[in-house]
C-alpha cells in the first residue's frame, strides 16, 4: 500500500505489540505484485507528488489445526490469472508487529508482521463483558 508518513509512525510505536486491522486484508504471496501495489520502484515520486511511502507487510501466518483461521486462500478464476494466489485476512484479524523497517531516503517501509491465532469467536465473549489478552506461549488471542 501507499501511506502518509504520520501513519508509517504509528506501526513502529505498536513494534513488539499485538495490532488489529479492521477491515479485509488483500494480500499476495508474490513479491511483484506487492511491488507494484506499493509502488515501491517509483516511491521516490510517488513521494514528491502524494506525500506517500511504499509500503509493503510481510505477513508470516500462524496457523494450528483447532485455531479459527485469520486467512482465506483464493484464486482467481480468470485464466490469465490463473497463477495469482490470493490471501485475504478477515476484518478485525490480529497481528503481532514483529518489526517495521523504514527507509527514509527511499521512502519505503517494509512492516514485518505475525497472525495471531484464536480459538473461539472472541467478539461473542467481548460483547457480555469478557476481556481478551494475548497468550504469548501459544501466539492466541484468548478470553481471559
Amino acid at each position: 500500500m501507499k501511506i502518509q508518513y504520520s501513519n508509517i509512525l504509528l506501526y513502529e510505536r505498536a513494534k513488539g505489540k499485538i495490532i488489529i486491522l479492521s477491515s479485509l486484508t488483500s494480500t499476495s504471496p508474490e513479491e511483484n505484485i506487492a511491488e507494484s501495489f506499493s509502488g515501491r520502484k517509483d516511491s521516490q515520486s510517488i513521494y514528491k507528488y502524494s506525500q506517500k511511502f511504499s509500503v509493503i507487510f510481510l505477513i508470516k501466518n500462524n496457523f494450528k489445526k483447532d485455531w479459527i483461521s485469520n486467512g482465506i486462500i483464493v484464486s482467481d478464476p480468470d485464466p490469465k490469472y490463473k497463477n495469482e494466489e490470493e490471501i485475504l485476512f478477515q476484518p478485525f484479524s490480529f497481528f503481532y508487529v514483529k518489526d517495521v523497517k523504514i527507509d527514509l531516503k527511499n521512502y519505503k517501509e517494509d512492516i514485518y508482521l505475525e497472525t495471531v491465532g484464536k480459538k473461539e469467536i472472541l467478539e461473542e465473549k467481548i460483547k457480555f463483558g469478557k476481556e481478551i489478552n494475548y497468550n504469548e506461549h501459544e501466539k492466541i488471542m484468548e478470553v481471559k
